[in-house]
Parts: structure tokens; sequence; C-alpha cells
């Protein structure tokens, strides 16, 4: 039996935990992107373009979707309360369409664009 790796009183050392596994898949950079913001995991994984572009992205056409959306509740209310010279129709929900699914195809993007950047191996600096 070797001495030289005991500790005192004869005691064998405690086992080495395994090396953290570099091939592992990583959810904070999907989570983050999906729960905080768009672009947060692009940010967690120091990818400043694509967190910016993202982030841009969706805040823009989301403020345009917030726009529309404001548009046709002003129309609906203003329907509701002057109803007794309302001669016009109520307003289409199809404005909506386009700001929507513009938004939430960035969304989709910006997960799948973290989601395939956690599964890459991280590049090696010298």
């Amino acid at each position: 039996m070797d001495h030289a790796n005991q500790l005192p009183g004869g005691f064998p050392p405690p086992p080495m935990a395994p090396p953290p596994s570099k091939g592992l898949f990583s959810f904070s950079p999907v989570l983050l992107s999906a729960l905080v913001f768009p672009g947060a995991g692009q940010l967690m994984q120091r990818r400043w373009v694509a967190a910016a572009a993202y982030a841009l992205a969706y805040t823009i056409f989301f403020l345009w979707f917030l726009v529309e959306v404001w548009a046709v509740l002003k129309a609906y209310y203003a329907l509701g309360f002057d109803f007794m010279n309302a001669t016009g129709q109520a307003p289409s929900l199809t404005a909506l369409l386009l700001p929507f699914s513009a938004s939430m195809a960035v969304y989709v993007a910006c997960l799948i664009d973290a989601t395939v950047a956690s599964w890459r191996k991280p590049k090696t600096r010298l």
C-alpha cells in the first residue's frame, strides 16, 4: 500500500470530483433570452453583435405592435363611447398580424440562435 498518498492517521484522501464536461448543453442563455429579453442569452455568451441585433430588432417590432394595438383600442373605445353618432365600422385586427408575426419571428430566431450557440464548443483563445 502506498503511504505517500494517505492523510495523517492513515486515512485515504477524499475522491477527486470529475472535471466538468465541456460538451454539456447549458440552458442558461436560452432561458435568459426566453424569460428576460431577447438578446440577453447572447450577452451571456459574449456575442455582442448578435445580442444587439436581436434586442434592437425585437424592440422595434414589439413597439410597432404596441402602436398598432393602441390604434385598434383607441378606435374600439371611440366606437363605444360615441355610439350615438357612430357611423364607422369596427377596426380590423389584421393590422396587428404583421408586427406581431415579425416580433415573434425575431423572438424564435433568438431562441434558436442561443440554443445552437450553446451546443457549439467554445473557441479557445491563444
